[in-house]
């Protein structure tokens, strides 16, 4: 699969699990994390999104670096 036909597939999946939740409840509750932090939806979320895009920010990096 492509890189466009997989950002399709990607944001395909994101958006069904989520389908029926409503804006509060993106909030609150909390939910504890397997490393015991808490978090709620929006915050899984944005980690979810966030953290391969700073992994890619450092691999940019080390490739610059070795180049």
């Amino acid at each position: 699969m492509e890189g466009p036909e997989y950002i399709k597939y990607l944001l395909s999946k994101w958006r069904t699990p989520l389908i029926n939740t409503e804006e509060k409840d993106f909030h609150s509750p909390s939910y504890k994390s397997r490393w015991g932090a808490d978090y709620c939806i929006e915050a899984m979320l944005e980690h979810a999104v966030m953290h391969p895009l700073r992994h890619k920010f450092q691999l940019d990096n080390l490739i610059k670096e070795r180049s």
